[in-house]
């Protein structure tokens, strides 16, 4: 959160599951989100720190561990404002299926971010559209 300084108010922070805490018709320039991408099969082979201290429901995400990327993906749409920016942490190995799932719901632009050990890691993708906002750093640059 201290980070968020840096960016003055343009940084605003809702709890809830998926996009309950939105009010219908709000708009975005970006959504960014830490989902549970784990497979439930996964998790009796998780080292123990995690599944001693996590709870489950933080983590897993259903057979193939794209329940909620599945549904962030197929409803983030409405919730970004024309050419923002839908970014999601996914696992290892999901790589090929959030791809099709991006571009079968009409996202452009797709790109994903590899993690230190080079597996792609973060995935990144826009609505259509240009954007209709200009984000300002603090000292008046634009990002």
């Amino acid at each position: 959160m201290r980070n968020t300084r840096w960016w003055k108010k343009r940084i605003e922070f809702r709890q809830g599951s998926l996009f309950e805490p939105i009010r219908a018709k709000e708009q975005f320039t970006a959504i960014c989100s830490n989902p549970p991408y784990v497979e439930e099969n996964e998790w009796p082979q998780l080292p123990p720190v995690i599944r001693l201290h996590e709870d489950p429901k933080a983590l897993l995400a259903g057979a193939d561990g794209l329940d909620i990327i599945r549904q962030l993906v197929q409803k983030a749409m409405p919730f970004l404002e024309p050419g923002g920016l839908l970014a999601l942490e996914i696992g290892m190995g999901q790589y090929e299926a959030v791809l099709a799932l991006l571009k079968e719901n009409g996202y452009v632009d797709v790109d994903f971010k590899p993690d230190l050990a080079g597996i792609p890691r973060i995935a990144i993708a826009r609505k259509p559209g240009e954007l209709s906002s200009t984000i300002k750093k603090t000292d008046g640059e634009q990002a």
